[in-house]
């Protein structure tokens, strides 16, 4: 045999066999090697090699479980997305403002409802400023957009702080036509990169560095459908434990919430009673340090965890969907950030977050026959639906 061949037989019977019989002698031959695994006719198989004797069987290999998709409602859902989209962010807008909360005395400036429409739509299509005046043209032709504004107008409004309670305010009502789909419900936060850059000292190399910023979104989803029904942005290095209370609550006001999973960022006493409070059943595991004693409901819910493990993680799993909101958030709506001011920013996220909305609405028009009416003068995103 070559040496290649010697090292392959010396590892495989090295490797793999752990009994060697008396008077074993290094194989002249692959055929040898082989022929001395198998047990010889008419002699005891107990004093031949054999891998069986090394392996145990192997368990049969489980199937993974797989879901299966609705082609007819998904092939609707994906071709007509980009048509419902517009009427669903128009109709949206005529019902929750009523007045234009951002006008002022002196030269006439544009309508928030125009400028909201142009900002999402930016975003939407994933286009510069810039780039997205051809589109808005056309919108503006359509009769979706009133009067056709400047590319610098749209950022402006993106700057503005009376822009943000707006947005968190349509982001909260795109919810709504869903509230009969959801009652679990997951919260977990995620970063956007920015171009903002800080400089700091790095302890390790002793030399200054430069690294990104980036901004946090806190999101609370249902976890049937993904849809955000409670945001708020932060710096990238804020803490996630103290904004459960104020997401949950605001979700609490038109959802029926009967349990809630979170991570170990949100283990504390203050998040747990602010679940019992809204009416639902907390899924927060415990850290490795956590002390059970004392505090009733935190002992409660320590039991619980113990002495129903597997019924416990099962729910708790359902967290999950929080981080396949993300991916899909990011994947569809981009995971950057272009504005480089810090309202600008967190405006830019909100705006995200309602075009997701959006989207999961139209989805769940086809998939659940969901009805999305907010009670806006014009329908007509209903009247094509109808029409398919």
């Amino acid at each position: 045999m070559t040496e290649k061949q010697k090292k392959l037989v010396k590892r495989g019977v090295e490797g793999f066999l752990t009994v060697m019989p008396e008077g074993y002698a290094e194989p002249e031959s692959f055929e040898d090697f082989y022929r001395s695994i198998l047990p010889a006719k008419g002699h005891d198989s107990s004093s031949q090699l054999r891998i069986t004797d090394t392996f145990p069987e192997a368990e049969p290999i489980k199937k993974k479980k797989t879901y299966p998709q609705e082609w007819t409602a998904y092939n609707l859902y994906q071709t007509n997305e980009g048509l419902l989209f517009t009427e669903l962010l128009k109709e949206l807008l005529e019902a929750v403002i009523k007045e234009d909360p951002l006008k002022r005395r002196g030269r006439p400036s544009m309508s928030v409802k125009d400028m909201i429409f142009a900002c999402c739509m930016k975003i939407y299509l994933d286009r510069s400023a810039r780039r997205a005046s051809s589109e808005l043209k056309i919108f503006q032709e359509r009769g979706l957009l009133g009067k056709f504004p400047h590319f610098n107008t749209v950022l402006n409004y993106l700057n503005k702080s009376g822009l943000t309670p707006i947005l968190k305010s349509l982001v909260e009502v795109s919810s709504y036509p869903l509230k009969q789909f959801e009652k679990d419900f997951a919260v977990d936060s995620t970063g956007f990169s920015t171009p903002n850059h800080e400089k700091w000292f790095n302890v390790r190399t002793a030399k200054p560095s430069v690294r990104r910023l980036y901004k946090k979104a806190h999101i609370l989803t249902g976890t049937l459908t993904k849809v955000i029904t409670a945001v708020e942005i932060t710096k990238g290095t804020a803490s996630d434990t103290p904004e459960l209370p104020p997401l949950l609550e605001t979700t609490a006001k038109k959802f029926i919430v009967e349990e809630l999973s979170a991570d170990l960022a949100y283990s504390s006493k203050a998040n747990l009673q602010a679940v019992v409070d809204a009416g639902g059943f907390p899924y927060i595991p415990f850290k490795k340090n956590a002390n059970p004693k004392g505090y009733n409901l935190w002992h409660k819910a320590y039991t619980y965890l113990m002495e129903h493990y597997d019924d416990f993680m099962a729910h708790y799993h359902k967290r999950s969907n929080v981080e396949a909101l993300f991916s899909a958030l990011k994947r569809k709506l981009g995971t950057y950030i272009k504005t480089k001011k810090d309202v600008a920013q967190a405006n830019e996220i909100l705006c995200k977050c309602l075009c997701h909305n959006l989207i999961t609405l139209i989805e769940a028009i086809f998939t659940l026959d969901a009805e999305v009416n907010f009670c806006a003068e014009a329908k007509n995103a209903q009247i094509i639906v109808k029409s398919l």
